[in-house]
């Protein structure tokens, strides 16, 4: 057909959408395109190309969502090639490369994505997820900032600022940060556990308690969550309360020396519970290495209180 009629747009076109149904998509969008080299105006051509566009990005996510990320990306790419202005392929680039670990290439992606459309929150949230992962704080603060400039009830990006707040020890500014992500989200765990982590850091152990209540209340699986109460409380000297805390938090993960720590901590209850039964704590504790050294200096002080003694 296209041999006898060389020049026609409608040949062209039905050349393109055999190829399509053989789903050799970068050939079909070729012919597409001839056939608007010939007729700029043909209407069908042009719907096509975006249609196949589509179907290759459906078809990639699908792979995405199935781990087949070499297939995803190739597909990916191919959309590009069809349309290197669909700023979603980009971003989806970017979500498989950090996902394969290669950060620097999903960083890449997500600029390009937010270069195409800078109003994308969900871009800068990501782009900033990446540079955390990736040590560059400050371009990290930068994202989720823009994020909620963007859009003000992003609570994860909130959340996401506190969480960079805390490491930048500016805990005024955590605070804010999670108190902002909890009035858009009021049941959001994740913010409470950070608003309670940050309050300790500051030595306002009775907010801190009451936020991490809070956080356990809403999500009472998070074990860290209960871990961080029991200190809040062993902070307050209210050793039953640090108990319970310290138990769930065992409960949900017996080889944390941070629950064992804490519960022993509730138990010698500053000399005035039992200190054999808070001895075998710690040295529960002392089974975890990133907890050993200050079991061992518990077990010390409850065995030989006089040394420490001021």
């Amino acid at each position: 057909m296209l041999s006898s009629v060389p020049n026609s747009a409608e040949a062209m076109y039905g050349t393109g959408k055999a190829y399509e149904g053989k789903k050799e998509y970068l050939t079909s969008v070729d012919f597409y395109k001839k056939s608007l080299a010939i007729d700029s105006n043909y209407t069908k051509s042009k719907q096509s190309i975006s249609n196949v566009a589509k179907k290759l990005y459906n078809s990639a996510n699908q792979d995405y969502k199935n781990g087949n990320l070499e297939m995803a990306l190739t597909k990916y790419e191919q959309v590009l090639i069809i349309n290197s202005r669909l700023y979603q392929a980009y971003f989806q680039m970017g979500v498989l490369q950090k996902k394969m670990g290669n950060l620097t290439l999903s960083i890449d992606n997500y600029l390009k994505a937010l270069n195409i459309k800078k109003t994308f929150d969900k871009g800068w949230y990501n782009l900033g997820l990446a540079y955390k992962d990736n040590g560059d704080i400050e371009n990290a603060k930068n994202s989720f900032e823009e994020t909620v400039r963007l859009n003000k009830k992003y609570y994860k990006a909130h959340k996401s600022l506190g969480d960079l707040f805390i490491d930048l020890e500016d805990f005024d500014s955590a605070i804010t940060s999670f108190k902002k992500a909890i009035e858009v989200k009021s049941n959001y765990s994740a913010a409470y556990h950070g608003l309670g982590i940050t309050y300790a850091k500051v030595g306002n152990y009775e907010k801190s308690a009451e936020s991490l209540s809070e956080a356990v209340e809403l999500s009472p699986k998070e074990f860290l969550s209960w871990f961080h109460l029991a200190e809040a409380y062993n902070k307050l000297n209210d050793c039953e309360a640090a108990k319970n805390a310290a138990l769930e938090s065992i409960d949900l993960k017996k080889n944390f020396g941070g629950g064992w720590f804490e519960l022993g901590i509730a138990e010698y209850c500053n000399g005035k519970g039992n200190k054999n039964t808070s001895i075998n704590h710690f040295e529960k504790a002392r089974n975890d290495r990133e907890w050993r050294k200050m079991a061992e200096y518990e077990i010390d002080r409850v065995r030989n209180p006089e040394k420490y003694e001021q």
